[in-house]
C-alpha cells in the first residue's frame, strides 16, 4: 500500500502522520547517539580495534534522513492550509 503525499491527506491524518514522523526522528537520534557512544567507548576499550557500532549510526542515519524530510514536508503541507 502506497503512503498518500501531503497534498493527498486530510488535516486529521497530516497531524497523525506528523507525530510518528517526529518519534521516529527524534528514536533514530537518542538510538544513533546511543549506539555511536558504544563503539567508542569499544574502540578506547579494546585498544584501538575498530567495532561494527562505529558503522551502525552511518547506517541508520540514513532513515533518519528519509524520515526528517517526510516530517518536513508535512509540515510544509500543515503551514500552507493553516493547521
Amino acid at each position: 500500500m502506497a503512503v498518500k503525499t501531503p497534498q493527498d491527506m486530510s488535516n486529521e491524518e497530516l497531524l497523525k502522520y506528523e507525530n510518528i514522523y517526529k518519534t521516529s526522528v527524534i528514536l533514530t537520534t537518542v538510538s544513533c547517539t546511543l549506539i555511536l557512544a558504544i563503539g567508542i567507548y569499544l574502540l578506547i576499550a579494546k585498544g584501538g580495534k575498530i567495532n561494527v557500532f562505529l558503522f551502525l549510526p552511518i547506517v541508520f542515519a540514513g532513515t533518519g534522513i528519509t524520515t526528517y524530510s517526510s516530517l518536513k514536508g508535512v509540515r510544509k503541507e500543515k503551514t500552507l492550509r493553516n493547521i
